[in-house]
């Protein structure tokens, strides 16, 4: 198949081997290996089997806002963006973060390709909201409220603390910068805790809003 097949999706963020062999009058073997040479020639970039994007899509969009969200969602569905990258998005964590992080219903995974990283998580069905609709070039995207990015991290580092908190600053062992949340927030961080049933997420969350009383 000729490059010149890939006009056809000049307006198309991402691009499906289904879709290429729409456009294509060659057998399965064909179509694999002029999809496998656009690869190589930097023409097609791989997002995971079956799931592609132009070079001219990649650095027209590589830097925008809402681009890496967009294919995180994409990757693994259902899912919504999540963890320490929203939180990052929200400046309630201090630390730098690239990775973009995600909660979905299917089992744990990692992507990698050039417009990065992708881990997913996986959580239970009645905690798989708190997420927001937003959106990429007319193209719909997932991603937690602040307050349940948070609950999503605390959930996962639950493990990783100790049984007794008691004289601990849950906030500022994790170093998280909470400044900006609101009673509201609180209020319905406290909710996802009480729907998780954890008694310890529970004490954290309890931990953190002691903490966090004399700013909100």
């Amino acid at each position: 198949m000729k490059k010149k097949a890939l006009n056809n999706f000049k307006n198309t963020i991402f691009i499906t081997k289904d879709m290429l062999r729409d456009v294509s009058n060659e057998n399965e073997e064909s179509l694999s290996k002029s999809i496998l040479r656009w690869c190589k020639r930097g023409e097609l970039i791989k997002l995971k089997n079956g799931l592609y994007i132009t070079k001219e899509t990649y650095s027209k969009h590589i830097n925008t806002d809402g681009f890496i969200e967009l294919i995180a969602n994409k990757l693994r569905t259902p899912s919504y963006v999540s963890l320490e990258y929203a939180l990052s998005k929200y400046e309630a964590i201090t630390e730098s973060i690239y990775t973009v992080t995600s909660i979905t219903l299917k089992t744990k995974r990692t992507f990698n390709n050039l417009t990065g990283q992708y881990i997913y998580k996986s959580i239970k069905k009645s905690l798989f909201n708190g997420y927001k609709l937003e959106n990429f070039l007319s193209n719909d995207y997932y991603i937690a409220t602040k307050e349940k990015a948070l609950f999503d991290y605390l959930y996962f580092k639950a493990q990783t603390l100790p049984e007794d908190i008691s004289n601990l600053n849950i906030a500022e062992e994790l170093r998280l910068n909470l400044d900006s949340f609101t009673k509201k927030d609180f209020s319905n961080l406290s909710r996802y805790g009480t729907t998780s049933n954890s008694k310890k997420l529970i004490s954290i969350i309890n931990n953190i809003k002691q903490y966090a009383s004399n700013r909100v």
